[in-house]
């Protein structure tokens, strides 16, 4: 034992030797069987390359090298962490989310888009900037900018293709057989922004399709399966009325609306309950589970008189209130909707609009970013449009807020909000600060 302590070894670092009663240092054996506290401790001071060639000494190193106490300080230095959490779920281990970003970073800065198509499907990647900035992107699209997104599997990339190629647009030759392959191309892997397309093709005779209502029908019942709403809508109303291609069958137009109803669709709601009491009654037992939807129905319907709410825009405020106050994001989205256009029984007040989301862009909030970003780049009220768009993405990046990182590369790469063109710049700031796709 004196050995032991000697060196400040424990116990289980210390074997007895039989033979002369002594006791002698057992390391490698005694670090194989070490407990994980320390061993975590050990491999924390390993880079990547050589956590994976710890990982293959043994199951149990293999073990300890892959856990979350390992990873955290990885995850921790990732500079667009925070917000890519979102997108990768909470099933997924630190490592993993480590290895996620890592690929997207890898994926923002190839050329060869061919590439990028193939990184993305093999580990099923998505973008999580793309998705949520959406058409904000596309406001003056080019041919690269939209094949670009494509390869990322953006899906307003997707839409902007087809109708180039449609209508001859964005550097695309007009050709609906084109347009037509490559909408079906993707409507064949059940994707349902494709399948409504189609649908509306075949229910109206447009974007090169033939009217074909039995086609259209048979589109509508994909979408259907996959729960889409507008499709329910489309199918129920089409059975009450036999339209839409659909015969009239007033038993399966029932039954969808009741679907429908619990999806707190509203026309769905009014259709079965016909009595303003039951829809309020039906709407306040949303509202105590949480839904989303609900609670915007009771803000409106408090600030208006509707859907069996008493009018009354001062409790319609208090309610809303409450929900910021307890972190709702959809909560703050109506305050600012209701300080602009004066809805959910807020004053209009573009002054205290302005105030209310710079707070929350001073924060660190993804949306009220976005929603300032879209305020400047289409000058809409409270922004002023003259304000720089590169002085805001600036702004972003000294709050530390990775959206500006990710405008700022955007920019760079493709010449976008007042941002001069430089690629190889692009690559480097990317690399930098970790910048996701």
């Amino acid at each position: 034992m004196l050995l032991g302590s000697f060196f400040n070894l424990p116990t289980w670092a210390v074997d007895k030797d039989e033979d002369n009663d002594e006791h002698v240092c057992s390391f490698p054996r005694a670090i194989e069987s070490a407990p994980t506290e320390i061993l975590s401790h050990v491999m924390g001071f390993l880079d990547q390359a050589s956590l994976g060639q710890a990982a293959q000494v043994s199951r149990y190193w293999k073990e300890v090298s892959e856990s979350n106490a390992v990873w955290q300080p990885f995850w921790a230095s990732l500079k667009g962490g925070s917000i890519f959490i979102k997108q990768t779920g909470s099933h997924h281990t630190l490592k993993e989310k480590v290895k996620l970003h890592s690929l997207c970073v890898h994926v923002n800065i190839q050329d060869d888009l061919n590439r990028v198509r193939a990184i993305i499907n093999k580990h099923k990647l998505t973008s999580f900037f793309g998705n949520k900035l959406g058409d904000l992107l596309f406001r003056d699209p080019s041919h690269l900018l939209i094949e670009t997104f494509l390869a990322q599997d953006n899906e307003k990339a997707r839409l902007w293709k087809f109708m180039g190629l449609v209508f001859g647009l964005y550097g695309y030759p007009k050709d609906l057989k084109a347009a037509i392959d490559f909408n079906d191309g993707l409507a064949t892997l059940g994707n349902q922004e494709a399948l409504e397309r189609r649908f509306e093709g075949f229910a109206f005779g447009v974007y090169g399709y033939p009217k074909d209502l039995k086609s259209a029908v048979a589109c509508n019942e994909v979408l259907v399966a996959f729960g889409n709403e507008k499709a329910m809508v489309r199918k129920a109303v089409g059975s009450a009325y036999g339209r839409h291609g659909y015969p009239k069958d007033l038993e399966m137009a029932v039954r969808l609306n009741d679907e429908l109803a619990a999806l707190v669709n509203l026309e769905a709601m009014m259709r079965k309950f016909k009595d303003p009491k039951d829809i309020f009654t039906f709407n306040e037992y949303l509202v105590a589970q949480g839904n989303e939807k609900a609670r915007e129905r009771k803000a409106e319907g408090l600030a208006e008189g509707l859907y069996g709410y008493p009018k009354a825009p001062e409790v319609a405020v208090a309610f809303n209130e409450k929900l910021i106050n307890l972190g709702n994001e959809k909560a703050r989205e109506r305050k600012y909707e209701g300080l602009i256009f004066g809805r959910y029984g807020y004053s209009l007040n573009l002054n205290a609009a302005l105030i209310f989301n710079d707070n929350l862009v001073a924060q660190g909030s993804l949306n009220a970013s976005i929603q300032k970003f879209k305020g400047l780049l289409i000058g809409q009220h409270p922004y002023p449009r003259e304000y720089s768009l590169h002085s805001f993405i600036n702004e972003l990046i000294q709050l530390g807020n990775p959206l500006g990182f990710y405008l700022y590369a955007l920019g760079l790469k493709h010449g976008l909000f007042g941002i001069k063109q430089d690629v190889e710049e692009a690559k480097r700031v990317i690399l930098d600060y970790g910048i996701p796709y």
